[in-house]
């Protein structure tokens, strides 16, 4: 490959790595000020970053209207009203609300909730619960009632003994077509308030905003650089020797 050919590669290279040294030189210095420019603190709720992050639902929002109050479910993750509960990585199956409280039931536990949607306890096969739960429901006279995947159980009021007992014609706990403002609000409450300014400069800074691609693209433009500085190096050299020898002969 001649000097000139070389020439061509280098500057079409530097050309490429420009562009790379603009980004890493703007992220870099934004990085070195982080706690200057408080950007540990500044969040970004783009919808399509959001998205990008894939820091949305899987699925659809599922609803139930209890009492006066929505339970509603985004994946795991269960909301009375608009609050957050534990996550105990169990599945939701139906709420009913009972005198003063709710019951939420899960796989193999129950959550008891007061009106305002503070624990009073969880329930588990410990406390004589069955385990395998599939919904839940009550009588007229606020008797309890749950399904499992093979049987019915029913309990006393203060909820100490579950025993095996017909299928009854009781109203089940059942989903509902919740308010679209009100899921909106649950999914924006689930999104979270953003992205900190600085995990978005890192990322763009290592490439990684982009996946596993933008970490190859990072290890191409380490190669370029180095490219760059060989042919930079020989180009310098060969016109120095070429130079050397027009001097030489006048």
């Amino acid at each position: 490959m001649n000097l000139q050919s070389i020439n061509s590669w280098h500057k079409v290279l530097g050309m490429v790595a420009t562009i790379f040294i603009i980004v890493l030189s703007i992220t870099g210095f934004l990085l070195l000020h982080t706690e200057d420019f408080k950007l540990q603190d500044k969040l970004v709720a783009n919808e399509l970053l959001l998205n990008w992050y894939d820091i949305r639902p899987e699925h659809s929002p599922v609803s139930y209207n209890v009492g006066s109050k929505w339970i509603t479910v985004i994946d795991d993750q269960v909301y009375f009203e608009k609050n957050s509960l534990p996550n105990y990585n169990e599945s939701f199956h139906g709420a009913i609300f009972v005198e003063s409280f709710y019951v939420l039931a899960f796989d193999n536990s129950i959550d008891l909730l007061t009106e305002d949607g503070e624990l009073i306890e969880r329930l588990t096969s410990l406390h004589g619960l069955p385990q395998g739960i599939e919904n839940i429901g009550k009588d007229n006279e606020d008797g309890i009632y749950l399904k499992t995947s093979d049987n019915y159980f029913s309990s006393d009021r203060d909820l100490t003994r579950w025993q095996p007992t017909k299928q009854r014609d009781i109203p089940w706990s059942v989903r509902s077509e919740a308010p679209e403002g009100y899921i909106e609000q649950i999914i924006q409450q689930y999104r979270g308030s953003g992205l900190p300014m600085e995990r978005i400069i890192l990322d763009l800074h290592s490439g990684r905003i982009l996946g596993r691609l933008g970490i190859w693209i990072v290890d191409i433009v380490v190669i370029i650089f180095l490219v760059l500085s060989f042919t930079g190096w020989w180009s310098w050299f060969k016109r120095r020797a070429l130079q050397k020898e027009i001097d030489e002969e006048y």
